[in-house]
């Protein structure tokens, strides 16, 4: 027997700052959730943070349906995403606010949310190398892609080759992102975008550093000079 206020609407998605308090009678001896009485979503929230508590181990309908229950139990295991009610597998704004948190739930969301641009933007934004899960068409979305080389370097390795070739690009993704170096080593350009990033890093240094530290412009000056770089 459930007796039930409101439900999944006083909570709120991801904050978790209100509770939903809910009697309920447990009918499985088997289940963590034992007895009767009043549980707060909060608490369970909590047993799932700590790995106390399972998706699957929940019996009671109701907090197998709540939002924050689900959403919290999805940011530890993405492949939840598959257990979950239906509708919500259909809800963008769910799936939206679930990829900000963990960017691999994109792994088990529809073929729909894996070509939904939105929504891979905001998954490769929290976890670069899931740009190899979604939509290949994305592979050759500049934006997308520079996203995704920022939190993962390693993703240049999935670019399409038609921009991994472009030295523009490889050089705008050094630039976001230094550990590319790395990845791009042994191409064409390599040299040329080693050349220019190390320029860019030692001014980044030198402006970010004191003025009267004048030694560090000394230095600037003649690593330029050795490399016959002009001053204009």
């Amino acid at each position: 027997m459930i007796k039930n206020r409101n439900q999944d609407d006083l909570v709120e998605i991801p904050e978790f700052k209100k509770t939903l308090k809910i009697e309920v009678e447990v009918f499985s001896s088997t289940s963590i959730l034992k007895g009767s009485g009043t549980i707060e979503v909060a608490s369970v929230i909590e047993k799932i943070n700590e790995n106390k508590l399972k998706y699957e181990d929940i019996t009671n309908s109701v907090l197998k349906n709540n939002k924050s229950v689900i959403f919290a139990s999805c940011l530890h295991d993405d492949a939840i995403l598959k257990k979950i009610p239906f509708h919500l597998t259909k809800d963008k704004d769910f799936i939206r606010q679930l990829v900000q948190f963990n960017g691999r739930i994109i792994l088990c969301a529809t073929k729909e949310f894996k070509n939904d641009r939105e929504i891979v933007l905001e998954a490769v934004k929290n976890n670069g190398y899931t740009i190899q899960f979604v939509s290949g068409k994305f592979r050759n979305d500049p934006e997308i892609v520079l996203h995704s080389i920022v939190q993962n370097p390693k993703a240049f390795l999935l670019v399409n080759s038609n921009l991994s070739n472009d030295y523009d690009f490889a050089l705008e993704s050094v630039l976001r992102n230094g550990k590319v170096l790395k990845f791009i080593h042994g191409r064409q350009y390599y040299s040329k975008i080693k050349h220019f990033h190390d320029i860019h890093l030692i001014a980044y240094r030198i402006r970010n550093s004191k003025i009267e530290q004048l030694k560090n412009v000394c230095f600037l000056f003649n690593w330029m000079k050795r490399r016959e770089i002009l001053l204009i």
